[in-house]
């Protein structure tokens, strides 16, 4: 009898380990991910990043890193000769997948609308009105899953904005691939974003993002007081670094309204 405990326990102990060793060895990826990410390396965080995909591509947490990390990497090379195209194409299929994975979860559509959204500025005036409808409805849908998720509203603040600051050309073109209005104004704008602080009032991005819509209603103090909240937090990667940079272009400059 205590034989044969111990060859099940045996048993056991050989068929969980190499588990237990594969989840130490992904979550040791990850917190040296994370680490790099907060010393603004991006580069090193995306190779541990990496590391952890091959070794658990389906794991909720490691898509999400591989999803941020590419799409950071995209909006950094935008300034730059290359335009962070194939980065933020990587983070869309990176997005793609988790939507096949967990269609459930509320953060896998502000992941596809974030992705998704960021790949707008290599397409036509068309093909930027269809992802912008379709970043729309990822975001109603995370909203639906979950309605005190502070970044699905922060994406609808953003859309608003973008649909009211249309052109009159851009508008028939949205009309014609939809048949109907491109719909939004700064006003819902400042209401998304609101909403998103209420919920989150550390989610640096809502701040700033309410300071430019602020900005593009001319609406210069509640701009500033917008991107004071900005200012008033500690960067936690690069992207907020050179949010944090920009900001205070923005400030010392006086052309919150761009």
């Amino acid at each position: 009898m205590h034989r044969f405990r111990l060859l099940a326990l045996t048993a056991f102990l050989v068929g969980t380990l190499p588990v237990l060793l594969l989840a130490d060895t992904i979550a040791a990826h990850l917190e040296r991910g994370d680490a790099l990410y907060r010393q603004f390396d991006n580069r090193g965080a995306l190779q541990e990043y990496a590391s952890a995909y091959r070794a658990s591509p389906n794991d909720f947490i490691v898509l999400a890193r591989m999803i941020r990390i590419y799409n950071d990497l995209g909006r950094f090379e935008m300034d730059g000769n290359r335009g962070g195209k194939e980065e933020n194409f990587k983070a869309v299929e990176y997005a793609e997948q988790m939507r096949k994975l967990y269609p459930d979860r509320a953060e896998t559509y502000f992941w596809l609308a974030l992705a998704k959204g960021s790949t707008a500025r290599f397409l036509g005036i068309s093909d930027k009105a269809k992802i912008g409808k379709s970043v729309e409805e990822y975001a109603r849908k995370a909203i639906e899953l979950d309605p005190q998720y502070s970044h699905a509203y922060m994406i609808l603040g953003i859309f608003y904005r973008m649909a009211g600051d249309l052109s009159w050309f851009e508008k028939v073109v949205a009309r014609t691939v939809f048949g109907t209005d491109f719909e939004g104004t700064f006003e819902q704008s400042v209401e998304m974003l609101q909403k998103s602080i209420q919920l989150d009032p550390t989610n640096i991005y809502a701040h700033y993002e309410l300071g430019r819509t602020f900005g593009a209603m001319e609406r210069e103090k509640d701009a500033i007081q917008a991107y004071q909240h900005v200012l008033a937090m500690q960067p936690q990667c690069l992207r907020e670094q050179r949010l944090r940079l920009e900001v205070e272009h923005r400030i010392t400059s006086g052309k919150t309204s761009q």
